[in-house]
């Protein structure tokens, strides 16, 4: 159920971000709207990688990022760390 619900979830995302990306609205706005759904997927893969046994693969599918290293470059940039060693350190047992 969880992950139906990230699916559709980020798939609103993901059709936002494709609505972004082909309508012409000022390059800053267009960043800010890309930022805010870049922070809400890594939102969503920092409560998968707490709560669940979801390899990164299928963190970085469920929330929408274009591939495993997309979703590991941008967590590691918001985070300081990678996916790997925040679930370790954050993971709840």
């Amino acid at each position: 159920l969880l992950k139906k619900y990230l699916t559709n979830k980020n798939g609103i995302l993901a059709e936002v971000e494709n609505v972004v990306n082909n309508t012409k609205i000022t390059n800053t706005l267009k960043a800010d709207i890309k930022n805010n759904i870049i922070n809400e997927k890594i939102k969503n893969s920092e409560y998968l990688l707490k709560y669940t046994e979801y390899s990164l693969q299928e963190i970085s599918s469920v929330c929408a990022f274009s591939s495993q290293s997309r979703f590991c470059d941008y967590f590691q940039r918001k985070n300081g760390i990678t996916p790997s060693k925040y679930r370790k350190k954050y993971k709840k047992r």
